[in-house]
């Protein structure tokens, strides 16, 4: 192999490394000070399937640390995440865990449920609007708020399991 074909070869190894790298700094970043977290907009959103009527507010949070998904009925990335989420949520049983299905209809989100349901309160953000406040700009994507709804960490993509010990440490 000519020198020249090993030098391109590791411009290329040495590139993709800061790629990941890079990738790796802001998933794993995002939030680390508290004092710079972003805070959660106040929000008023539908619990979906039970009583009509029913809501969770960000007020109705206060005082604990939370694990928020976002998440759609159409999304398979948020399907095959499921499974990790059940770990998390089998790991976790007293934490305050919420799913938001957003840019989602009622019906839809009803019928995911009932073939593949969560083992914690599902919201409607029909319109995006709470994802939108957070920064989320595609699904999956999660977020951890303490217990004054400070994002303390922001997880973009599907969740892996080396984010679960991550998790279940901010829900301390």
């Amino acid at each position: 192999m000519k020198l020249s074909n090993h030098l391109a070869l590791a411009m290329v190894v040495v590139a993709t490394f800061f790629v990941i790298e890079r990738f790796d700094r802001k998933r794993a970043a995002d939030h680390a000070d508290p004092s710079k977290a972003a805070l959660l907009a106040p929000f008023r959103l539908p619990l979906v399937g039970v009583a009509k009527g029913a809501e969770v507010t960000l007020e109705s949070l206060a005082g604990k640390r939370t694990f928020i998904e976002f998440w759609a009925s159409w999304c398979e990335s948020c399907r095959q995440e499921r499974p990790l989420l059940d770990r998390l949520r089998a790991a976790n049983p007293q934490a305050s865990m919420l799913a938001v299905a957003t840019l989602d209809d009622e019906p839809s989100v009803r019928r995911s449920e009932a073939s593949n349901p969560h083992g914690y309160p599902v919201l409607l953000d029909a319109q995006g609007t709470v994802a939108e406040s957070v920064g989320i700009d595609a699904i999956p994507q999660s977020i951890v708020i303490d217990d004054r709804g400070r994002v303390l960490r922001h997880f973009r993509g599907p969740l892996r399991d080396i984010d679960l010990p991550v998790i279940t440490e901010l829900l301390q």
